[in-house]
């Protein structure tokens, strides 16, 4: 029972807590992934938003939670009415820092993903790069701005892998990112 947070925290599920939620996501997350069950809709437009998401992270007392749509943020981009997480599938998860000294970004970037062909990887940080203006963004306002460029400043926020190397094609990168790796794929 302590794998799924005890009894109090079976009850709090139950009842969609939030903070059951996250104390679920805490006792589950270093060995499975996390799927939260959500109830709600968009911030945006408030179109429902109901279904199965993955949990990438806790931020503060929200969820950064992602589905095959986009990646959106409890209590911004996505409003829950009722909330519970679950554990999925047996996963693996490890965080790496990556240091970038005036070097292409695409090469540290490739090598990481050549090492965890089959994860997810998620990215936040800041970089600061050479051509900002050839940074073309993508921007969905019913999700988390998952990249953002300022000036010559690129601020990842749990960006995929896959798109960051679209994003810092051809570009020499100066900063710190964090990687966050899930083993398998959650979807």
């Amino acid at each position: 029972m302590a794998k799924d947070g005890g009894a109090v925290s079976k009850v709090g599920q139950g009842l969609g807590l939030r903070s059951s939620a996250l104390d679920n996501y805490n006792a589950i997350a270093p060995t499975h992934h996390v799927m939260a069950e959500v109830d709600g809709v968009l911030a945006l437009d408030s179109s429902p938003a109901s279904g199965k998401y993955f949990v990438i992270a806790v931020d503060g007392s929200e969820l950064i939670v992602q589905n095959s749509k986009g990646i959106y943020k409890t209590g911004a981009q996505l409003i829950a009415d009722r909330l519970t997480t679950s554990a999925g599938k047996p996963a693996k998860t490890t965080i790496q820092t990556l240091t970038f000294d005036d070097v292409e970004a695409i090469a540290q970037l490739s090598q990481l993903q050549a090492k965890n062909p089959n994860a997810a990887i998620y990215l936040s940080g800041t970089l600061t790069v050479d051509f900002p203006e050839d940074i073309k963004v993508q921007v969905d306002p019913a999700t988390i701005p998952v990249i953002e460029v300022t000036g010559s400043n690129v601020k990842l926020s749990w960006c995929p892998s896959e798109q960051v190397l679209v994003y810092l094609k051809d570009q020499y990168a100066i900063g710190t990112v964090t990687a966050k790796i899930v083993q398998p794929k959650p979807f």
